[in-house]
């Protein structure tokens, strides 16, 4: 049988009435889904939706004559025809819509109030949309407007000033989200009038503003009363969030302290990582402009992290911003409020940027504040220094930026050798990462490689561990990195193991070169017959794990069972 929806659509759009009215009398559905509404909706509509986004007066009228219903609950987009016609602009909402507006208004307005899957009734759509015409029609046939603030956020955050006006004249309750709105869309004009209203007196649309980057906002709502110094929940200040250092300098020079902390005492120079910002040199600007308002550089937030840690952290977020840069941001961060503003600037910058990753400030961020006498040896909560964070997960950052931010630091006198409160230095960490160009590099520079941590394990500890769970054989090179360079296969753990227990034990996942690396260990002397605390020998431990290949390759080496 031959699909009748093609030949409907033709005829629908085409405005052909007769062949229309063909059809359903040779018992075409009214109600068959067509096809989608090309430009308008990305699900099937029904046959009155069609005609209706084309504005056929007439085959509505037909339609609505045939029983069609001005309700699709199926939609994806526009449950009613209602909402289609909201989602018309005022320059497109011509006479023949106005017609069938009133057509459907007048034959079915029991869906005037029906909400979308937005949860938006038409009255919310058309405001977002600026139908000003459309809107006092819905509201001529009974829409609901007392006490709904969502249709004057809609018009707020679109800009349409018309329709801000005659919601505002209506009487709407003004809240904070109309304001909110305009703000984020940087419309001065439409929140001045609002505040002509009685604008609620939270903080938040500054924050808006100043993180969206429309300084003209954030000056109109400081020159009229504003608090200075206004917190959101985190304590966090405008000047916190600001996206441009104009607007770093507006509310600074409005009182705003740069050295003011947040709930986890992060002042603002914490938060100027570009991933936060327009582009990489408003983040550089940001940061200039704080240092010379009198940032304190040396400031700790509540964990012992100066701003040198969140700038070596933003290295890892640039890995983020590839093709798949709001997958990725969302599966790592989730949906926090900053994703939807915040962090917008940064992906806005990568897509004009043909989605390739932007070029990487953090270091030269990192640069201004070492240059502004930031102390590098500071400690966190953990003992660990600035040079342990460069190494933390280097999975997630490229090798290059790691190496080229750990030689700046011993530009300027960091440590290498620093250990924190257990004893783990930075070349256990880049063991345990995997990460031999820094491994190499660190030892080229005199670093112990056989340091211990306070449970006596070295870095060929660690770097057997990753051998469990490696995906490449980075690992394996840096055991042979290890080994070639004088680190000592017998040394003892408190608990009596050896590098090679850690080999043989599967207290982690499999991986694919745990073998490679037990044999490494042997042919570099480690004795397989060594006892741990406990009085177990290596191939005790082996073969209570029941893993073959390591079991024959002890005993190819000489060790009995």
């Amino acid at each position: 049988m031959t699909d009748p929806a093609p030949l409907l659509y033709d005829s629908l759009a085409n405005g052909d009435v007769l062949s229309v009215d063909l059809q359903l009398s040779a018992g075409c559905d009214v109600h068959l889904k067509v096809e989608r509404i090309r430009g308008y909706s990305s699900s099937e509509s029904p046959p009155l939706f069609i005609a209706v986004a084309h504005g056929h007066v007439a085959l509505v009228q037909l339609l609505l004559d045939k029983g069609a219903e001005a309700f699709d609950p199926n939609s994806d987009d526009f449950p009613t025809a209602l909402h289609l016609l909201g989602a018309f602009s005022l320059d497109a909402f011509t006479d023949a819509y106005r017609q069938i507006a009133r057509l459907i208004l007048e034959t079915d307005s029991a869906h005037i109030e029906t909400l979308s899957q937005e949860g938006q009734t038409p009255l919310d759509v058309t405001a977002r949309h600026g139908n000003l015409d459309f809107m006092k029609m819905l509201l001529e046939f009974g829409a609901q407007i007392e006490g709904n603030v969502s249709p004057l956020s809609e018009a707020a955050g679109g800009g349409h000033m018309p329709v801000v006006q005659f919601l505002l004249d209506q009487g709407v309750r003004t809240d904070r989200f109309p304001i909110h709105n305009a703000c984020c869309g940087g419309h001065v004009d439409i929140v001045r009038l609002l505040t002509t209203y009685g604008l609620d007196e939270g903080i938040g649309p500054l924050h808006m503003a100043a993180a969206i980057g429309h300084a003209d906002v954030v000056q109109f709502l400081l020159d009229n009363g504003t608090v200075a110094e206004a917190t959101v929940e985190d304590h966090q200040t405008a000047l916190h969030v600001a996206a441009t250092a104009s607007i770093a300098r507006i509310l600074i020079d409005s009182g705003y302290n740069p050295n003011a902390r947040d709930s986890k005492g992060a002042t603002p120079l914490f938060r100027t990582c570009a991933v936060f910002r327009p582009s990489p040199e408003a983040s550089r600007e940001i940061t200039a402009a704080l240092l010379n308002a009198g940032a304190n550089v040396n400031v700790q937030n509540n964990a012992g992290e100066t701003s040198l840690w969140t700038h070596i952290n933003e290295m890892r977020f640039y890995d983020f911003l590839d093709e798949s840069a709001i997958a990725n941001i969302e599966k790592h961060f989730g949906d926090a409020p900053y994703l939807k503003w915040a962090y917008k600037p940064a992906l806005m910058a990568c897509r004009k940027n043909n989605n390739q990753r932007l070029s990487c400030p953090p270091l030269e961020i990192i640069a201004l504040l070492l240059g502004a006498g930031i102390d590098i040896g500071l400690r966190d909560q953990r003992g660990q220094t600035a040079m342990h964070q460069i190494v933390c997960d280097r999975s997630q950052l490229p090798v290059q930026g790691y190496l080229e931010c750990f030689k700046l630091l011993i530009k300027h006198g960091a440590d290498r050798s620093v250990a924190d409160v257990q004893g783990l230095t930075i070349l256990h960490q880049a063991a345990a990462a995997g990460d031999y160009p820094l491994v190499e590099m660190l030892i080229d520079a005199g670093v112990d490689v056989n340091a211990r941590k306070t449970n006596g394990q070295t870095p060929l500890f660690e770097a057997v561990a990753a051998a469990w769970s490696t995906r490449s054989q980075a690992e394996v090179l840096t055991l042979r990195i290890l080994l070639d360079n004088g680190t000592d296969v017998a040394a003892v753990a408190d608990d009596g193991w050896t590098a090679l227990h850690e080999a043989v034990s599967n207290k982690r996942r499999p991986g694919r070169f745990e073998a490679e690396a037990v044999a490494l260990l042997l042919e570099r002397g480690a004795d397989a017959a060594a006892r741990d605390a406990e009085g177990r020998t290596v191939m005790d431990i082996a073969a209570k794990e029941g893993d073959t290949s390591i079991t024959k390759a002890l005993l190819a080496s000489g060790a009995s069972l």
